[in-house]
């Protein structure tokens, strides 16, 4: 659709990005987002991407349910 979704937080409200701030991002994009129909999610190998087993796991679980 060339649109672009950002996500803006006060770091008072959110000082850091953990697992649960960053699954919940990409709960209400994939649930409210703009209709994709596909997805390509791109991370690097840097721990500030926060790719633990909370963030895959949930991709997964939405991916091959």
């Amino acid at each position: 659709t060339g649109t672009q979704l950002f996500y803006l937080m006060d770091e008072a409200e959110h000082s850091n990005k953990a697992a649960n701030t960053v699954t919940s991002m990409l709960h209400h994009h994939f649930m409210y987002g703009l209709g994709e129909k596909d997805v390509k999610l791109h991370m690097d190998n840097c721990i500030g991407q926060n790719k633990n087993s909370t963030v895959i796991g949930y991709i997964l679980r939405n991916v091959f349910s």
